[in-house]
């Protein structure tokens, strides 16, 4: 995570010389009782505001670039879920229309299997008629041979072998059953063809289905990245906020030009220098970035004694400006 590569650690160096070289030293009484010793602490306070301003700066620089990235990123991100969400749209649009092509075909070919059906029965109707003339003709011939064979054939439309059935019958017949065979062939084939039609609009759908599950996942997983983004960048802002509130206190009192009493004093206004920082922690915690990063926030207590410190030790202090001492501390850079 970003956030963690950039802002924590110049955060951490930050936080930790605070608590080592400023807020420490006044948990115990300090050595006030020569010059030397006095030099000693306001040179070890001064080099650790200004490795404390560095780092903090550094810590702001830090989150200000990743404010510009995470902007960007937001910026892509609603691009990108609105692109998706138009996709959507689009491919819910693509399976109604595939539904209601089903439903057509479904339609047609529930009647063609009708109409099927009547036509099969067509066919069976025609057979029957055919095969019904067949038998006719089968009875004329037997009742003629036997007729022929008494030698009492009396040559007529009508005989006592009956009606005489002529090819013309059995031709018109056998076309009416070639004709049903026909149309029912025809309209099997037709129910054939709606079937596959059937079954490829609905692998479609099917498919199309399946695009618009994994397109939904893809849009659900980009709108908690804009959530996670959006939540980075109010944080990166709180952070700047208060690493600036910290960095300006410093700045403004430790100055040189008031009291060194008057000048610490202000410093250890924890309302502006250890409480906005213990902020930032609270939110490096929240995001379970400190893990493997072993230090602890200033707490409520350490602050009290050492508030309760820098009372008895306040009298002590000499009633000089600070730029007394400063003039001639020399800071070596902090590792």
């Amino acid at each position: 995570m970003r956030l963690l590569e950039l802002v924590v650690p110049p955060y951490k160096a930050a936080y930790t010389i605070l608590q080592q070289y400023i807020v420490n030293p006044f948990l115990k009484d300090l050595s006030t009782d020569n010059e030397t010793a006095i030099k000693e602490v306001i040179s070890d306070l001064t080099c650790a505001v200004q490795y404390v301003g560095g780092a903090l700066n550094a810590a702001i620089n830090s989150s200000q670039k990743l404010r510009i990235e995470v902007n960007q990123k937001l910026v892509d991100t609603a691009s990108a879920i609105s692109a998706k969400e138009k996709e959507i749209s689009s491919m819910q649009g693509e399976i109604q229309h595939e539904a209601s092509e089903i439903k057509v075909v479904k339609v047609k070919l529930v009647t063609d299997e009708q109409s099927a059906n009547e036509k099969e029965q067509g066919v069976i109707n025609a057979e029957n008629n055919v095969h019904s003339l067949q038998e006719k003709v089968e009875d004329v011939r037997d009742c003629l041979f036997k007729n022929q064979r008494r030698k009492s054939v009396v040559f007529s439309t009508r005989s006592d072998c009956g009606n005489i059935v002529n090819s013309v019958k059995i031709e018109n017949a056998d076309r009416v059953l070639n004709n049903a065979e026909e149309k029912l062939q025809n309209s099997q084939i037709k129910i054939d063809d709606e079937r596959q039609q059937l079954s490829t609009l609905q692998g479609q759908q099917n498919n199309s289905e399946k695009e618009l599950s994994v397109s939904r996942h893809e849009l659900r997983e980009l709108q908690l990245t804009y959530i996670v983004l959006h939540e980075l960048n109010n944080s990166t802002a709180i952070i700047s906020q208060d690493l600036k509130m910290v960095t300006s206190h410093i700045t403004k009192t430790w100055s040189g030009s008031e009291l060194l009493y008057t000048t610490i004093n202000n410093l250890m206004n924890f309302d502006r220098l250890i409480n906005p920082l213990n902020e930032v922690y609270k939110v490096f915690e929240r995001k379970h970035l400190l893990q493997n990063i072993r230090f602890s926030m200033v707490s409520d207590l350490t602050l009290t004694q050492v508030k309760h410190s820098f009372k008895t030790t306040a009298k002590l202090i000499p009633q000089m400006p600070l730029n007394l001492f400063i003039s001639s501390v020399n800071c070596t850079v902090q590792d």
